[in-house]
């Protein structure tokens, strides 16, 4: 798959236009995306704290923390869970190599 072409839901319209309106953006809110979790150290970060501090919608935050975790294996799911502002329980993400590691 091409790091440019984002996922959508086959046969629905308007999945494929929003992939295809962020594709140009993608790249630049995933790298924010990736430094927020790595500034974050071992403390991690949710999907929704991502959302929170970056000020990303929902679904572009847990889009871009979903692609770094399954996609490039940048970041991974620590196996702590946080509340997020709805009192769920959220996976918190760490980065997937320790600081001063290569990637």
């Amino acid at each position: 798959m091409d790091p440019k072409t984002l996922p959508y839901v086959a046969g629905s319209d308007t999945s494929q236009a929003a992939a295809e309106s962020i594709a140009s953006s993608a790249e630049s809110i995933r790298q924010r995306v990736r430094d927020f979790i790595y500034m974050a150290g071992g403390h991690g970060a949710t999907a929704d704290e991502v959302e929170l501090h970056l000020g990303l919608t929902h679904q572009t935050a847990s889009a871009r923390v979903s692609e770094l975790a399954n996609k490039f294996r940048h970041i991974r799911d620590s196996g702590k869970r946080r509340p997020t502002r709805s009192r769920r329980q959220a996976a918190v993400y760490v980065f997937a190599h320790p600081r001063g590691s290569d990637m």
